[in-house]
């Protein structure tokens, strides 16, 4: 499986998020007894991860499978893969993160990890007003909400 992130010298406040999407999809694929063969870098939007995806065949020609950072990136891959006569999910499975909208539109659609935005936000809203109340007793706290897989004809899902 091949991975396509977001540049590791980027200094914006998704980062630390894209850092973690990284390694958590490097221990789950270590759990499985995978590896990350390939790792390319891409700025957020269709046309860097079309240009990731083409410096990804030219270096991995026989990868099977790409977990791209977001669901953007992810439109310019399925681009290049097919622009380059790559079936998919036949002979390289694409999945994206976000789940946005247009993810059930491509051709084929894509495969995304959702991530509930709005109950991020929610939560995030109630945890600052907390904070303004509480003052100087406040403690920090984390809240985790769940993901899941949406699967789609990327990766073999049914439409």
């Amino acid at each position: 499986m091949a991975f396509i992130r977001e540049p590791s010298s980027a200094q914006v406040r998704g980062f630390i998020s894209a850092q973690k999407r990284l390694s958590g999809t490097q221990a789950a694929l270590h759990q499985h007894g995978l590896e990350c063969t390939a790792i390319e870098e891409a700025n957020w939007d269709p046309q860097s991860g079309y240009d990731a995806a083409v410096r990804l065949l030219q270096r991995a020609p026989s990868t099977d499978a790409i977990f791209v950072q977001n669901d953007l990136m992810a439109l310019g891959v399925l681009h290049a893969l097919y622009d380059h006569g790559v079936r998919i999910p036949e002979d390289c499975a694409v999945i994206g993160c976000d789940n946005l909208s247009t993810s059930a539109h491509t051709i084929p659609p894509l495969s995304s990890i959702h991530i509930p935005v709005h109950e991020t936000g929610r939560v995030a809203v109630k945890l600052l007003l907390e904070a303004i109340q509480e003052g100087e007793d406040f403690q920090q706290r984390r809240s985790f909400l769940p993901t899941r897989v949406v699967a789609r004809q990327s990766t073999g899902g049914t439409p």
